[in-house]
């Protein structure tokens, strides 16, 4: 992800360079193709990192594009952790998860769900208010209102698999630990 982030943040360092040159010549802001398409992509790959970095970005008063000193290190940090974690389960089995874990996985994957929905809807309606054609600039902008919608419902499914996972293993713990009548 960093060979596919980095060019994207040199082509957002350069659209925004061009941006700052010429001003207020565009009446409705920049358009889209090609000078805010890097953002809206680097938001798409990298929702997670950009949502726990630009808080910190913003109090530290970066602004474009020297917001990409701390955003890119979080982004690289953010795909290091979550391979690591991916490697980490792959190399281990898992053990039995107590059932208040399990529950909890459960109420996590639902509100994952319900924000991935409720984003859902509201990127439609805008959609449906300001959207006119198929494929057009404000068909990249929807593009950056769905990625929480996409994040969010990876996280449910990864976390529902996980919740499964937990209880298929807790069951199968309890039924190994049943005494075997047959030997009697």
């Amino acid at each position: 992800m960093g060979t596919i982030s980095v060019p994207l943040v040199i082509w957002d360092i350069h659209n925004t360079e061009v941006i700052y040159s010429v001003g207020m010549g565009w009446d409705t802001g920049a358009p889209v193709w090609p000078y805010r398409t890097p953002e809206i992509l680097l938001w798409l790959l990298n929702f997670p990192a950009h949502v726990i970095a630009q808080p910190i970005a913003n109090l530290m008063d970066l602004v474009a594009p020297k917001h990409h000193l701390l955003l890119l290190p979080s982004t690289l940090l953010w795909w290091w952790l979550v391979g690591r974690v991916l490697d980490s389960q792959s190399m281990q089995s898992r053990g039995s998860l107590r059932w208040q874990f399990v529950a909890g996985l459960v109420v996590m994957s639902a509100t994952f769900s319900s924000l991935a929905a409720y984003i859902l809807i509201d990127a439609f309606r805008w959609w449906f208010q300001y959207g006119n054609g198929f494929w057009n600039a404000t068909t990249f902008l929807m593009l950056r209102f769905l990625t929480p919608v996409i994040w969010f419902a990876a996280f449910a499914s990864l976390i529902a698999v996980c919740a499964r996972r937990g209880r298929r293993s807790e069951q199968l713990a309890r039924f190994a630990n049943l005494p075997n009548q047959s030997a009697e």
